[in-house]
């Protein structure tokens, strides 16, 4: 068992941010012009990240629940506390709401309207957004 100076090391990537905001806008082939879209980043993990890559996307974004303190996180926020997202979607006429869960691996969206957006209403606005081809 590796004691000591031979234990490992800790490195520190600066550009990690922007290295996945790149990657993960690099994998969407569609451009977000003219969409205002709110997003509630649940104080977690993607405070900064979903913000970067909607607006490098083109969006007119807006984050709320964006200021992570270690103790915030998903508290009355996300995708398991909707209700001020809603609210916010309204207030600012945003076209579509996302709301985040702190580890990224899934979310919600609403309409202008408040209403949640079903697979088949998401699948059309993608659609709309976005050339698709099938191979």
């Amino acid at each position: 068992m590796p004691t000591h100076g031979k234990v490992g090391y800790v490195s520190a990537n600066h550009n990690a941010v922007e290295d996945y905001v790149a990657f993960a806008v690099s994998t969407i082939d569609c451009r977000l012009d003219g969409m205002k879209i709110a997003v509630d980043c649940a104080n977690g993990a993607s405070y900064e990240t979903a913000f970067k890559a909607l607006n490098k996307l083109g969006a007119n974004v807006e984050a709320i629940h964006n200021t992570p303190d270690g103790v915030n996180i998903n508290h009355m926020c996300g995708s398991t506390h909707m209700e001020s997202l809603q609210a916010y979607v309204t207030s600012i006429g945003a076209d579509i709401g996302i709301a985040l869960t702190v580890t990224r691996t899934e979310c919600w969206l609403w309409t202008k309207t408040a209403s949640l957006l079903t697979v088949t209403r998401l699948w059309r606005l993608v659609q709309s957004l976005c050339v698709i081809t099938v191979h």
